[in-house]
């Protein structure tokens, strides 16, 4: 890290490692550098090698699939290899209203399982690293390089912050943020993407409280053209079949099969989470003196692929302040399909 001086730093951070199953080495080396303090300027960049799960940000959380493979060949993740470079740009145009860019370049390829290591259940065979999606053929796997930028709006009115030694630290807003999105897959300079994504979206998200809160969720989009995309550039959905998590339970679909809603046409998804000290449970005299938050869970997606698929459910929050246990119904076009258990542990950011 480099102090330049008391408003602006620059950071790098550096990792790399060998995979022993496949003999190659994999590493990643990222840049930050802020900007413009009182208008949140943030300038990333970022380059690495290695195998990466299609779904990225939106998957499960790397120690869980580690964990689930190493003891009971569990592996949630399907991977590909990813040779990449990308940089980011984040400020803040007026109070309020925040534009984010980026420009990435990657060179995709395919992998198969390597290893059948595991402490427990070694008669067990791996799953297939295969995808299964009925929105995909084989072309969305193959090796290829696509170059992509994109584009982000979010505003959220009436935005309170403060001043902190020459920087705007948000606080809190009572109106919801509004956001848009565009990302484009160039065929151009060796690229072989071409696809054109538009979205936008509506959220409020409760600051944790004593008293009842909502939290609410509404995106919807588009794919102008998907001539040719790697699965990966898919639009993906937060959510695992995993039965533990390491996130809270009020974004995701947590009982579809972990790439089942992914896809590259037209999605709508809304999601919303009704959060209350005194719901059920908590009324019992046993309960009433923990403190533990109950919630009403309401989930919905609506794409090509899963028409009108709809997911209800109660949890307990706020278990020794960072777990939750979870019930789970999900209905397909009004039919029921499925109900799961999960458990969760939200890690500190």
């Amino acid at each position: 890290m480099w102090q330049q001086d008391s408003l602006h730093t620059l950071k790098m951070d550096a990792s790399v490692g060998y995979a022993f199953s496949r003999e190659t080495w994999y590493g990643e080396l990222h840049f930050q550098q802020n900007y413009k303090p009182l208008s949140r300027g943030l300038l990333k960049a970022s380059a690495g090698s290695g195998a990466y799960d299609y779904k990225g940000e939106d998957g499960l959380h790397p120690l869980l699939n580690m964990g689930a493979s190493l003891l009971f060949k569990e592996n949630y993740w399907r991977l590909h290899h990813s040779d990449f470079v990308k940089v980011i740009n984040e400020v803040d145009l007026v109070h309020g209203l925040r534009l984010t860019t980026d420009v990435a370049w990657h060179q995709f390829s395919p992998l198969s399982n390597h290893s059948d290591f595991s402490l427990l259940n070694r008669d067990k065979a791996y799953h297939a690293n295969e995808v299964v999606n009925p929105g995909t053929s084989a072309r969305h796997f193959e090796a290829q390089k696509s170059l992509s930028w994109s584009a982000a709006l979010a505003y959220t009115p009436r935005q309170f912050y403060r001043i902190e030694k020459g920087r705007k630290h948000l606080l809190h807003s009572d109106y919801p943020t509004f956001s848009a999105r565009l990302e484009h897959g160039l065929n151009a300079l060796g690229s072989e993407a071409d696809y054109l994504l538009l979205e936008g979206g509506i959220h409020k998200k409760a600051e944790f409280s004593f008293m009842p809160t909502f939290s609410w969720a509404l995106n919807a989009g588009t794919f102008l053209r998907n001539g040719q995309m790697h699965f990966s550039r898919f639009k993906h959905f937060q959510g695992s079949a995993s039965p533990l998590l390491f996130s809270d339970m009020t974004s995701g679909l947590l009982l579809l099969d972990d790439y089942q809603s992914s896809t590259n046409d037209w999605f709508v998804r809304a999601g919303a989470t009704y959060s209350s000290p005194w719901l059920l449970l908590k009324n019992l005299p046993f309960f009433s003196n923990r403190v533990w938050n109950e919630n009403l869970h309401l989930n919905y997606l609506h794409t090509p692929e899963n028409p009108h698929y709809l997911e209800t459910g109660y949890s307990i929050s706020r278990i020794f302040m960072a777990g939750s246990i979870g019930v789970f119904a999900g209905f397909s076009e009004g039919r029921y399909a499925h109900w799961g258990l999960k458990a969760a542990i939200t890690l500190p950011n």
